[in-house]
């Protein structure tokens, strides 16, 4: 039941931007693990609840709400930083705490964004550095994983927009540049993904934008 709503249920509902009917996916997935004891959870059920508190981050942060944005991503990156040392043999959890590290440095982007103190920029590139590293620790795991392949392709644009946001273009430019690369490759080989080829237009344009710096 927890796979299918955080699996096909999630991906069906996402595209159509129901951040209600996400929030009762998330709650529902959450309330299931409500009554169990977190550290009695193995890898697999821990990692479900991991990717259930990322779930209900991102259905926050979309909401605007800053509060629960920081509890859900909190708890998430808790919860991953624990399994890390536990099954850091587990591909599964690598990945997750990839996406901890990800929401976590989302949602102090939010915080930046609307504070625009540099505390927060500083908070945001620890976790999506956290991020970077782990995406390159499953690449180099499985250089042909799809999953694996996007990842580091977003986590080295994320660091881009950072260092173009701090007016370090020559850094963005460089991670911007690996990101491009990434993207172009995987666009060619997926021709009829669309979303993927916008994936690879927006790559150029984040280029192209640096160098007008």
């Amino acid at each position: 039941m927890v796979d299918f709503m955080l699996g096909d249920l999630r991906d069906r509902l996402e595209p159509v931007g129901r951040l209600d009917a996400l929030s009762g996916v998330a709650q529902k997935a959450l309330d299931y693990y409500a009554g169990q004891d977190e550290t009695r959870l193995g890898c697999d059920a821990a990692g479900r609840k991991a990717t259930a508190l990322q779930l209900a981050a991102r259905v926050a942060i979309d909401a605007g709400d800053r509060e629960a944005s920081f509890d859900y991503s909190g708890a998430s990156k808790r919860l991953t930083d624990r399994l890390i040392e536990t099954c850091a043999d587990d591909p599964v959890t690598l990945y997750n705490a990839a996406q901890a590290e990800y929401w976590a440095g989302e949602a102090q982007r939010r915080q930046w964004r609307s504070a625009g103190a540099d505390a927060e920029l500083d908070l945001v590139r620890a976790h999506w550095l956290a991020y970077y590293n782990l995406s390159q620790t499953l690449y180099t795991l499985d250089q042909d994983n799809p999953d694996y392949r996007l990842e580091l392709a977003f986590a080295r644009s994320n660091l881009g927009t950072l260092d173009l946001n701090a007016g370090k273009a020559e850094a963005a430019l460089s991670w911007f540049r690996l990101a491009e690369d990434d993207f172009r490759k995987i666009a060619a080989e997926n021709p009829n993904d669309t979303k993927l080829q916008l994936e690879y237009a927006a790559a150029i344009s984040w280029t192209s934008t640096t160098l007008m710096h």
